[in-house]
């Protein structure tokens, strides 16, 4: 799919790890799924998107450390269909793991400026909301991505 999208014209690829096998521990699949991925993208950016609601501290720790090594240019907070989206400690947890080896985008969840500028200090580069209007506008938002 990948390699179809980047023929299509697509100068991005965000993809989903597999949770079930990184909660599995079955590190060396995750990762071999994602350099599959990337090799399909060639130059292209490749996003990882980890589904950080569902991991614990040390999952967030270990995937982080998987999508360094793939080769991939952004780990990714969330994919916005999960039981929340981004957070200010997600953020960091990644951060401190892949320093400067990584980019990180903080998506979902994001209702306000307050909160983009934190994630951004904390060390996330890119932000996915629904809510851009409302948080340049300087207003709360809810509901949605």
């Amino acid at each position: 799919e990948a390699a179809e999208a980047i023929k299509a014209g697509a100068d991005e690829i965000d993809m989903v790890i597999n949770i079930g096998k990184l909660k599995d521990k079955d590190y060396d699949y995750v990762l071999k799924d994602i350099m599959v991925v990337k090799h399909a993208c060639g130059d292209h950016v490749l996003k990882v998107i980890v589904e950080t609601a569902l991991l614990t501290k040390e999952e967030i720790e270990k995937v982080t450390e998987i999508v360094m090594q793939s080769g991939a240019e952004f780990i990714k907070t969330s994919t916005g269909f999960s039981t929340r989206g981004a957070s200010l400690e997600d953020v960091k947890i990644m951060k401190s793991v892949c320093g400067d080896k990584l980019l990180i985008k903080a998506a979902g969840g994001i209702s306000n400026k307050d909160d983009m500028i934190k994630m951004h200090v904390a060390g996330a580069t890119r932000f996915g909301t629904s809510r851009s209007v409302a948080i340049v506008e300087g207003k709360e938002s809810h509901g949605g991505y």
